[in-house]
């Protein structure tokens, strides 16, 4: 076949490989933009996701602050009550009141009394006395003996002066004690008990009337705080 027959057709072929290739090319480009969009809009939805997660975690460790304030203040509320209840705790006791002239404990029982000497029945050989009770349950207990002289009269007498009361009692040095009255005070079992009080005695089966005298001192029923008191006493 002659040459110029083929150009009609080669030219044919080459246009519609042209047309073909730009088609493919726009396609391309197309699509490439589409991906790029595609994956721009993804982007774009994940930086948003983040910004989303971002912010829930803001404020979750906003209330993690807030909450952690609530338990330390609470924390601290606690220990303050527990030092306020410290401070209203009440202190314990320790044992009977101190109080200044107060003379040695325990004088309490006739075991522990405090002892005064000897005096005899002659009125001039009496005697005083003072004492202080630390509180109104506070005891006293002091004792004396007393000696039946030629010539004098045997009476035990005690005179308390401030806001107690006393009561006597006597035991003979040996015969048997008789307690006949309380010529003052009044008469308790085997004592005389008052402000002023005086004994009658006798001790039987003996001449002599040599005794001891008991003193018991307690408060008049007032309250008392290291209430000084003192005793006038004789046999």
């Amino acid at each position: 076949m002659p040459a110029f027959r083929w150009l009609p057709l080669l030219s044919l072929v080459l246009l519609t490989s042209c047309a073909t290739g730009a088609d493919a090319e726009e396609d391309g480009v197309i699509k490439g933009r589409s991906d790029a969009r595609a994956d721009s809009g993804a982007t774009e939805e994940d930086t948003a996701s983040e910004e989303d997660t971002a912010t829930p975690i803001e404020n979750d460790t906003g209330s993690s602050v807030t909450d952690s304030g609530v338990a330390d203040s609470a924390t601290e509320d606690s220990r303050a009550e527990d030092t306020g209840s410290g401070t209203d705790t009440a202190p314990a006791d320790t044992g009977p009141t101190s109080c200044a002239a107060e003379e040695p404990e325990p004088n309490d029982t006739p075991a522990t009394a405090r002892a005064l000497g000897t005096i005899d029945d002659c009125d001039g050989s009496g005697k005083s006395i003072g004492g202080v009770l630390s509180t109104s349950s506070d005891v006293d207990v002091l004792t004396f003996d007393g000696t039946d002289s030629f010539g004098c009269s045997v009476n035990p007498t005690v005179k308390a002066t401030g806001s107690v009361r006393v009561c006597i009692k006597a035991a003979c040095k040996s015969g048997t004690t008789e307690v006949k009255s309380c010529p003052k005070g009044t008469k308790t079992g085997t004592e005389c008990c008052g402000s002023e009080v005086e004994i009658e005695i006798n001790c039987t089966g003996t001449t002599s009337d040599d005794a001891k005298i008991t003193v018991t001192v307690r408060g008049d029923g007032s309250s008392l705080m290291c209430a000084g008191y003192s005793l006038a006493y004789h046999y």
